[in-house]
């Protein structure tokens, strides 16, 4: 079954990008400067680029060696991507990772009308940044660069902003500022990071101040900071990669990225419903990014029967259950492939939004889920809520019809820039 047109709305909730290197030389502002150069900073050399993370040389790459984290574009198959050797075969930055006016034009081919778009440098290492000054000036740096791409086209392109996690009063300032600045989202990141999991008690005015502000919070894990230094031991990624080692497996990531995106949002909820965040944060949008979904009904009731056993041994009682509380304002991503999601649609009608993760090495494009649950029989209103209608609910954005039809003419697989010539700057 081949889809070719669709009469609705596509929302892509969860989009990302590939920072350019002016995000540091032109949006970090001068008072600073000194501290992000030494928290997180990447540098473009000749023939590639390095990135430094608190203060030692972390990454690096040399020629267009593929960096998966932005490699995906419209028209590559999975056949040609499992051919690929991270860092060593040449295949570059995809150029809609960096310039709005190709991303339009890449989300025409995947069938997409909207998107939310959030970070890839910024989300894998910027939480491992250990100066909280650091953290402050590159949040506020990467939120004012993000605006500025997504002005291209207000209608179609909408910027998720980056906290500073590290420090209760700097994320409250940054939310204040975000919402002036017409953010929706708000990146959280179910780590540890200063010593705390956002889970932890002390993290309420933070979540309070999303609340506040409207803005949805986007719970949106990413794997270890691996690089060249060593990755702090903040998620479960961490301990994915140790396992991994331990197997025989010595490239960081190959096995635990699998994983570890679920397992850290799993045990984000699992640690939010102990200390009752549902009843503290009524009016909280929690949207779960990027973590897969059709395990969502299972650890939901399981999570519900774990926290009523220990309610003695904690010694508090939780009012609203994950379950009903997820029910009443929380959502989950879902990507193209996830034919269990769209077996259980009923469980996902209303809640389940619909994401590319593109550029990413495993992003898919709409006209595939579209495909997928035409093929398992999910009512057409319901298609329709889930690959826009709710997220556009859930972000308070006015949805826009622009793509109605699939171009007659696949986009190129070929490297749409040479990063030794016109790579991101």
């Amino acid at each position: 079954m081949t889809v070719s047109t669709k009469s609705f709305p596509v929302f892509d909730c969860d989009g990302h990008v590939f920072e350019p290197q002016e995000l540091w030389t032109e949006y970090v502002e001068p008072e600073f400067r000194d501290a992000v150069r030494g928290g997180l900073w990447r540098q473009d050399v000749e023939g590639g680029w390095d990135g430094y993370l608190n203060g030692n040389l972390h990454l690096q790459r040399r020629g267009n060696g593929s960096f998966f984290g932005a490699i995906r574009t419209p028209g590559m198959d999975q056949a040609q991507l499992s051919r690929i050797r991270m860092a060593a075969d040449p295949m570059d930055i995809a150029r809609g990772a960096y310039d709005p006016r190709q991303r339009l034009a890449d989300m025409d081919a995947m069938g997409i009308d909207q998107a939310m778009l959030l970070p890839t440098f910024c989300g894998m290492w910027f939480t491992a940044i250990a100066d909280p000054r650091a953290a402050l000036g590159l949040a506020r740096a990467y939120n004012n660069w993000i605006v500025d791409l997504c002005s291209t086209d207000a209608s179609r392109l909408f910027p998720a902003m980056i906290l500073p996690q590290h420090d209760n009063n700097d994320a409250v300032a940054e939310i204040h500022r975000g919402a002036e600045l017409g953010f929706r989202c708000a990146i959280v990141r179910p780590n540890i990071v200063a010593g705390r999991h956002p889970a932890h008690p002390s993290f309420d005015p933070i979540w309070q101040a999303i609340a506040d502000a409207g803005l949805v919070a986007g719970l949106h894990p990413f794997p270890a900071a691996n690089g060249r230094s060593e990755a702090p031991a903040d998620c479960t990624g961490w301990f994915l990669d140790q396992a991994a080692a331990a197997a025989g497996f010595t490239r960081k990531g190959v096995i635990a990225e699998t994983l570890c995106f679920g397992h850290d949002a799993q045990l984000a909820l699992l640690l939010l419903a102990h200390h009752d965040f549902w009843a503290k944060f009524p009016s909280l949008k929690l949207a779960v990014l990027e973590s897969n979904a059709a395990w969502l009904p299972f650890v939901l009731d399981k999570i519900g029967a774990r926290v009523e056993v220990w309610t003695a041994t904690r010694g508090s009682t939780v009012t609203i259950s994950a379950k009903s509380g997820f029910a009443r304002s929380g959502f989950i991503s879902f990507e193209s492939d996830e034919d269990q999601v769209f077996e259980l649609w009923r469980h996902f009608a209303d809640i389940g939004v619909w994401a590319s993760d593109y550029p990413h090495f495993d992003a898919e494009d709409a006209w595939e889920a579209i495909e997928h649950m035409q093929r398992l029989s999910v009512p057409d209103d319901v298609i329709a809520r889930m690959m826009g209608q709710n997220a556009a609910r859930m972000y308070g954005i006015q949805s826009r019809l622009v793509v109605t039809g699939r171009e007659v003419e696949e986009p190129p697989t070929a490297p749409l820039v040479s990063s030794k010539q016109e790579g991101p700057r």
